[in-house]
């Protein structure tokens, strides 16, 4: 069974591995998870909560009564406080992100966000380019990371050109839907469909 790591476990134990690379043949991969910062939707969830002493029902289809389901929240971006949180990782744990490979990330423009404020010493640059590394970290949106609860539309993709204009160095080439001339969001589509043979609670019938 998988076991999770303390950041600083997870330094020594990279450590540990690549001594022990050099001995045999053996390749191990480090993996990072992190969940994404403070969204616009979690912020609206706390103000509703504050207002109205009671926590917004997921369930429910009304707007009027579930304010996550108004368009205007859709594909909801990280808040100032979420990308305070994001710099403080960055600093607080950046010494572990030492020769990171990869990064895959949910196409939500909250968690691009999240992924380019965290690892920001690993977007692609001139000089990472001028000290020969020319190809870098690779980074990919995969919907099989993307969240999903109920209806909200903040899990809605917004429309998939306005996500590559502002995050060129990501590979969308994986999404369910990745032609440039749709906005169709296809794999919200699909979860639509399967969500609404479910019961209100997201169970299935």
């Amino acid at each position: 069974k998988a076991k999770a790591l303390h950041p600083s476990e997870a330094a020594a134990t990279k450590a540990d591995l690549a001594n022990d690379d050099k001995s045999t043949s053996t390749i191990t991969k480090l993996v990072h998870f992190q969940r994404h910062g403070q969204g616009t939707h979690n912020q609206l969830y706390q103000q509703w909560t504050d207002r109205t002493g009671i926590p917004i029902d997921l369930s429910e289809t009304n707007p009027e009564l579930n304010p996550l389901l108004l368009p205007d929240i859709i594909d909801a971006p990280l808040t100032d406080k979420g990308r305070n949180q994001c710099k403080e990782q960055r600093i607080d744990k950046s010494k572990y992100f030492a020769g990171v490979e990869l990064i895959v990330v949910s196409p939500l423009v909250r968690a691009l966000e999240t992924a380019c404020i965290t690892f920001e010493d690993h977007l692609p640059s001139a000089s990472k380019i001028d000290d020969g590394e020319e190809e870098g970290v690779r980074w990919i949106a995969h919907e099989g990371i993307r969240e999903e609860l109920g209806l909200l539309l903040c899990n809605q993709r917004r429309p998939l050109k306005e996500t590559l204009l502002e995050f060129p160095h990501v590979d969308f080439s994986l999404l369910a839907q990745h032609d440039e001339r749709s906005d169709e969001d296809v794999y919200w589509k699909q979860h639509c469909e399967r969500t609404s043979m479910n019961h209100a609670d997201g169970t299935p019938q």
